[in-house]
């Protein structure tokens, strides 16, 4: 995580892999129960990790970039630059 070089990587990594593991470690309790009232819980709960933390991820880096903290200098575009559109072009 730390080499990753700006914020926005850190987050996107991070809830992926709290995403990802916790769908799948349910996943995996789903199957193992084998019960329906088990099942139906468990795809709930992936649901709504999947919903809150997608959703908690987009707040925190909504915040840092509200907050004035910039892009790594490698990053090719910036979608929410103030100045994009302007003449500006970005080289591949």
């Amino acid at each position: 995580m730390i080499r990753l070089p700006d914020v926005y990587n850190r987050i996107q990594a991070s809830t992926k892999c709290v995403t990802v593991g916790t769908a799948l470690i349910l996943l995996g309790s789903v199957v193992w129960l084998g019960s329906l009232a088990g099942a139906i819980k468990g795809l709930i709960c992936i649901g709504l990790v999947m919903l809150a933390s997608s959703t908690a991820a987009h707040a925190l880096a909504r915040a840092s970039r509200r907050s004035g903290i910039k892009l790594c200098e490698g990053s090719v575009c910036d979608d929410y630059d103030d100045n994009a559109g302007q003449g500006k072009e970005v080289e591949l």
